[in-house]
């Protein structure tokens, strides 16, 4: 995927769930995931907070990353900044997956006043090499690598299928529903980025300063 640098960033069309009034919530779902996930949670704590749940960049109803774009994750902070002003309270942020990781770097930015934050399952794989989790880090370094791989070179389903399959063990992809399957498709190649982002090292000293 050719990515130029120095282009502005693309202004996108994104799509949240909200309701509730109170504190406010951020719920942040992960990979091949969206806002839906969380219509559980939404319902059960809108009698005392604010729950807002985007769409990350990709995903449901969020437009997709657009070629020829530099991606960071500020970019999805750029979406999700803006919801949550003004907080004077602060926020509680809640992250699952690729959502916990996008949660910890909403909370290294510093622009938003950062309540509590609960992580579920983050995949902060960067964080492996610090832990001398080298087999680890190299396990999952592989799956990345191979996905980046075989999406570049069309090979969707195959990369796909073997993303799933790690996640949910052997045979999740075939035994998926295919209006699933269809949406997962849709955000194949954003996957590619969020590995990015997981592989990227933003210090542990700067995660260890956290104060909330």
């Amino acid at each position: 995927m050719k990515m130029d640098m120095t282009s502005d960033p693309p202004i996108l069309r994104s799509s949240i769930l909200a309701a509730g009034a109170g504190a406010p919530v951020l719920l942040l779902h992960g990979s091949a995931s969206a806002a839906v996930m969380w219509v559980p949670v939404i319902d059960a704590l809108k009698s005392r907070f604010r729950v807002i749940a985007p769409d990350l960049i990709g995903y449901g109803r969020t437009d997709s990353w657009p070629d020829g774009h530099g991606f960071s994750v500020d970019e999805e902070l750029r979406l999700v900044e803006p919801l949550l002003s003004p907080a004077p309270v602060g926020v509680h942020v809640v992250g699952h997956s690729f959502g916990g990781v996008v949660a910890l770097h909403l909370a290294l930015a510093g622009r938003v006043p950062i309540r509590s934050l609960t992580l579920i399952e983050p995949v902060a794989f960067f964080l492996l090499p610090h832990a001398g989790a080298q087999a680890a880090w190299l396990e999952i370094k592989g799956l990345g690598d191979d996905y980046t791989a075989r999406i570049a070179a069309g090979e969707t389903e195959i990369a796909l299928r073997r993303f799933i399959d790690y996640w949910a063990g052997r045979g999740a992809w075939d035994a998926m529903d295919e209006s699933l399957r269809a949406q997962i498709r849709r955000s194949a190649r954003k996957i590619v980025l969020d590995f990015e982002v997981t592989f990227t090292d933003p210090s542990v000293q700067a995660l260890r300063a956290l104060k909330c």
